[in-house]
């Protein structure tokens, strides 16, 4: 997370009310990270909700931009596909379970988010092109039906009945 909010200062030049929502478990990063914000002059910009139901996680979602997942580690990165089924584009770290659901500019951006500089052209770039927002959103939205329950659950009977 901390990685996140090293972005804001980078963002915040060319989009002055960007907002960053930071929802789920902190894993006790939170004063560390609001030190950081201050230090970086991005506070005002950080909103921390703490762990969520899921239901206001999908609100959460419906109300973003975009979605970041900036982890070294990520199992299979449900969380990612959760925020694709309603549209938005990914900028997920450069981790070999995003390299399984990521097509690189089509439905989401790999990048790796030591590099400041460069992650947050891609996120600015979401934010000010809606259009190609949009076009990466659908394509999202359209891969992540292959992880709807139905299909899930239809692909695991086929499995069975052979």
């Amino acid at each position: 997370l901390d990685r996140i909010v090293n972005l804001l200062p980078y963002i915040k030049r060319e989009i002055k009310n960007i907002k960053l929502i930071i929802v789920g478990e902190d894993w006790n990063q939170k004063e560390q990270l609001i030190k950081r914000a201050k230090k970086l002059n991005v506070y005002k910009n950080v909103k921390f909700f703490g762990a969520v139901t899921h239901e206001n996680i999908h609100k959460f979602l419906l109300n973003s931009d975009v979605f970041l997942l900036s982890s070294d580690y990520e199992g299979f990165g449900i969380s990612v596909i959760e925020a694709m089924s309603v549209g938005l584009p990914v900028v997920v770290n450069d981790i070999a379970s995003m390299r399984t659901i990521i097509r690189n500019g089509v439905n989401g951006y790999i990048v790796n988010f030591d590099d400041s500089t460069k992650t947050a052209k891609i996120i600015i770039n979401l934010l000010k092109d809606r259009k190609l927002a949009t076009k990466i959103g659908n394509a999202s939205r359209t891969y992540s039906k292959k992880y709807d329950w139905y299909n899930v659950v239809s692909s695991v009977e086929k499995i069975y009945k052979n």
